[in-house]
C-alpha cells in the first residue's frame, strides 16, 4: 500500500493541442498549479496530435510507458486510456457532442472506439457536469464504470467588473461558432432588436448570409489570448450562450465572473452550470431566445438581480475548490493500490 506520508504521482496525460485548440491544456496546467502538498503532478504532453491511426498508436503506446501512481487522461484522446493498468487510470470525459452528429455504423464505430473501450479501460470516469453523464447513460455507456461529476472551475482573473448597460443598443457577445453553438438560430432571434452582435470565433459563409439578410450589425474575431478574451467580456454588455448541447459551459461562468446577464439554454449542462443565474430559452426555438434576450434588456431590476445572482454562483467553481475534489479523488485511487497490482 501507499504510504500516507508519501505524495501521490499523477501523470497528467494531455493530447498535442492543434492550432489555436489548447482549452484543456491550460485547464489542466492550472488545476496541477493549484494541486494541495502531496500530489505531485507532471504535465504529459502527446508527442502528435490525435489524427490518424499511426500516430494514434504511437502516442498510444507512448502513454503506456509513463509510470506513475495515477495516470490521468484528460480528454480528447480517450483512447490513449487502452495500454494502461487499469487499477490507476482516470479518463475524463468533457462531453459526447459529436455523437449526435453522426449515424449509422460510423456512429457505432465511434462510440465504440471513443468511448465505450477507453472507458472500460478506466477505474474512474470523471465527467465535467450531470448531463454528460446523463448523456452517457442514455448511450448505454455507463454500465460497470464508476462515473464521478468534476466540473470544470473558471479563473481568477476573470473578475467583476460594472458596466453601465446600454439599453438602446447592447452588445450580445457570442463565444463558439461550431455547429452546435447555434448561431444561425440566434441571428433570427435577434433580428430587428436594436443591437450589435459580437462573435469569438470564424464565420463561414452561409452565417455571413443570414447576418447580413436579417441586417445584423456584427463584428467578429478569432485566435485571440485570454486576456483579450476576458476583455470582450468586460465590453460586452450581455452574453447570449444558446447552444444546442454543451459537456459545460465555461463562457456562462466567465460571464457571470466579470459581471455580465447571461441567457443560455434550457437544456443539456447549461442550466446546472448557469445555477439558477441566466435566463433559460429553448435554443431550438427563435422566438424564445428573443424573448429571454428583449427580458435582459428592458428589465433593469430583473438584470441587476441576474448579475448577483451570478457573481455568487461563480464560487461553486473555483480553481482551488475544483483541484481539491481531483486530489481527493487520485489519493483515493493510489491508497488503494497494492504492491505490483496489475490490470
Amino acid at each position: 500500500m501507499l504510504r500516507h506520508s508519501q505524495a501521490v504521482k499523477v501523470a497528467l496525460l494531455l493530447r498535442r493541442p492543434g492550432a489555436g485548440n489548447v482549452s484543456y491544456e491550460r485547464l489542466y496546467r492550472r488545476l496541477s498549479a493549484a494541486f494541495p502538498t502531496g500530489i505531485d503532478a507532471s504535465i504529459v504532453v502527446s508527442r502528435f496530435a490525435s489524427r490518424g491511426f499511426l500516430r494514434r498508436l504511437y502516442i498510444t503506446i507512448e502513454a503506456a510507458f509513463r509510470r506513475a501512481d495515477v495516470l490521468h487522461v484528460t480528454g480528447d484522446a480517450n483512447f490513449l486510456t487502452l495500454l494502461l493498468p487499469r487499477s490507476r487510470t482516470v479518463l475524463t470525459v468533457h462531453d459526447a457532442i459529436s455523437v449526435s452528429r453522426l449515424k449509422g455504423l460510423k456512429r457505432r464505430l465511434f462510440i465504440l472506439l471513443w468511448y465505450r473501450l477507453p472507458m472500460s479501460r478506466a477505474r474512474v470516469i470523471t465527467v465535467v457536469s450531470a448531463a454528460t453523464k446523463d448523456r452517457l447513460h442514455e448511450l448505454g455507456l455507463a454500465n460497470g464504470c464508476d462515473i464521478r461529476v468534476i466540473h470544470n472551475p473558471t479563473f481568477p482573473e476573470f473578475t467583476h467588473s460594472p458596466r453601465v448597460f446600454n439599453n438602446a443598443c447592447p452588445t450580445i457577445l457570442v463565444v463558439g461558432t461550431s455547429a452546435h453553438k447555434n448561431v444561425p438560430r440566434l441571428v433570427e432571434a435577434i433580428a430587428g432588436i436594436p443591437c450589435k452582435l459580437r462573435v469569438i470565433g470564424k464565420i463561414d459563409r452561409a452565417t455571413r448570409d443570414r447576418l447580413d439578410r436579417h441586417n445584423v450589425v456584427y463584428s467578429a474575431i478569432h485566435g485571440i489570448s485570454d486576456e483579450a478574451l476576458i476583455d470582450e467580456y468586460r465590453k460586452c454588455d450581455l452574453l447570449a450562450f444558446v447552444s444546442l448541447e454543451e459537456g459545460f459551459g465555461l463562457p456562462i461562468l466567465e460571464a457571470q465572473a466579470v459581471g455580465r446577464p447571461v441567457v443560455t439554454s434550457s437544456c443539456s449542462s447549461m442550466p446546472e452550470v448557469a445555477g439558477g443565474a441566466a435566463v433559460l430559452v429553448d435554443p431550438t426555438d427563435s422566438h424564445s431566445i428573443r424573448n429571454g434576450l428583449l427580458r435582459v434588456i428592458n428589465d433593469d431590476t430583473y438584470r441587476a438581480a441576474l448579475v448577483q445572482y451570478g457573481l455568487e454562483n461563480v464560487r461553486r467553481f473555483t480553481v482551488e475548490g475544483i483541484a481539491l475534489q481531483y486530489a481527493s479523488l487520485y489519493r483515493e485511487i493510489a491508497g488503494s493500490l497494492t504492491a505490483g497490482s496489475t490490470d
